[in-house]
Order: C-alpha cells, then structure tokens, then sequence
C-alpha cells in the first residue's frame, strides 16, 4: 500500500515535472492518456481528431499532477469537462454557420432568379419558356448558391446540425447554454475536489 508520505512526493514531482521533452516521449504520455479510464476513443465525436484529443489530456494530466487513483478520478473528470466546452463552442459555431449558409445559399438563388425571364406562348402557364437576361450575373449568384451549399456540408456546420435535431424544441442555443452551464458547474466541482484532495495530502493548494 502507497503511504501518505510517498504520495506527497509523487505529488511534488509531479508539479516539478515540464512533461516529456521528446517527441518519442510525448507520443507515450499521449497513448497512456487514451488508456486512462474515461480517456478512450469511444468518448470522441467521429468528427474529432484522436491524438488531439490524447495530446491535450496528456498536458492537462501533466500540469494537473495527479497522485494516485483517487485524484486520477478528478482529474480524468475535469479532462472530460474541458474537452466538452470546446466542443461546445464548435456546436455554437456550427449552428450559426449552419443557419447563416442556409440563408446565404437561398438569398443567391433568389438573386440569380431576377435574371430569369418566363414566358408563355399559350393561354396555359404549364408551358413557359425562359430567357437569362445576364448571364454572368445569373450564373455568379447559383455559383454562390452552390459554395454556400457545399460549405454546409462541413464538418463544423453539420455538427451544428446534428445538435440542432437532437434538441425537442427549435430553440437550439438556449439548449446549448443549458448544456454548457451544466458542464461548467460539474468541471468546477472537480476541480474543488482535487484542490481539495491535494491539500490535504501535502498543505499546498493547487493554483
């Protein structure tokens, strides 16, 4: 069994360390970090990059210096939370962008519809023939219409998307402040509970 003193000095070396120097040992610390308990592939999006995510619990590991499976609890914890707030924002992001695109590309399709003339050489309108009256304008405006469309289908904008059709209501960013304000409250309960699991096991508080 690990004894209070040989915790207080992982704990101590821990907070000396910088992490590892090479990229040999930084690769290491990240697949531990993807090891670690919550810490796996399956917690990310499809969307998401797997040695982003290693490399950045890999630091916050590092910098936060857990000491032993109790504190590696918190820790994974406040990992999870982080990485949930700045996904947050990419949902926020994504939903505006989403919205913002779907106008743009119908603006422009109305744009290049002032260019369309119709006409009906018989009584009945279910025969009509068309005349561009500005090519290179008509042509511009479904050009945008079609960027528009196709930077829809970026990854950021259709996890916009996808968190918009998970919401009940249309009202998807209040959602999203409700998601986030939960996560806010749970990453700052971890970290109350690590600071104060580290001060009782050496009398120094993390900052």
């Amino acid at each position: 069994m690990t004894s209070e003193k040989q915790i207080a000095a992982n704990r101590r070396n821990s907070r000396r360390s910088t992490g590892p120097k090479t990229e040999a040992g930084k690769k290491k610390s990240s697949r531990n970090a993807l090891k670690h308990g919550l810490l796996s592939t399956s917690f990310l999006l499809p969307s998401e990059d797997p040695k982003e995510f290693a490399e950045f619990a890999a630091a916050m590991r590092d910098e936060l210096g857990p000491a032993g499976t109790f504190e590696s609890f918190f820790v994974d914890q406040i990992i999870s939370a982080c990485w949930r707030l700045r996904r947050a924002a990419l949902i926020e992001a994504g939903i505006l962008s989403w919205e913002f695109l779907g106008f743009q590309s119908n603006r422009a399709r109305r744009d290049a519809e002032k260019y369309v003339e119709r006409s009906s050489p018989f009584e009945s309108d279910d025969y009509f023939t068309t005349k561009i009256t500005n090519k290179n304008a008509h042509e511009a405006a479904l050009k945008a219409a079609r960027r528009a469309k196709e930077e829809r289908s970026a990854p950021n904008s259709m996890l916009g998307l996808a968190f918009m059709q998970a919401c009940e209501t249309g009202d998807s960013i209040s959602q999203l402040l409700r998601y986030e304000s939960a996560i806010s409250r749970s990453l700052d309960r971890f970290v109350r509970a690590l600071r104060d699991s580290q001060t009782a096991g050496d009398g120094t508080c993390v900052a």
